[in-house]
């Protein structure tokens, strides 16, 4: 399976050499930057709404803000017990 006077082993470390002369290594905040770089073009060109914080990068959509009632509690889950004044529990 490898040539001749060879091993697995000596053969990984020859790809891995083949391949680490091709290989660049970028800092991890480059590709955030990228992204960032893209959301800016593509606004400027009009394909994304005036508000890109309000753009779902990985849905590829805007974000729609749900609208929700603030209605005061209409069952009680748990009474809590209070520690007032001279060790008195109310």
């Amino acid at each position: 399976a490898y040539p001749h006077n060879s091993t697995r082993q000596k053969r990984r470390q020859a790809i891995a050499q083949a391949l680490a002369t091709e290989i660049t290594v970028v800092p991890p905040s480059r590709l955030t930057s990228l992204l960032g770089q893209a959301l800016k073009w593509q606004q400027s060109q009009g394909l994304l709404p005036p508000d890109a914080a309000a753009f779902d990068l990985f849905r590829g959509v805007a974000r729609v803000a749900k609208v929700e009632d603030d209605a005061p509690p209409t069952t009680m889950y748990q009474s809590i017990k209070v520690l007032r004044g001279k060790g008195t529990w109310v």
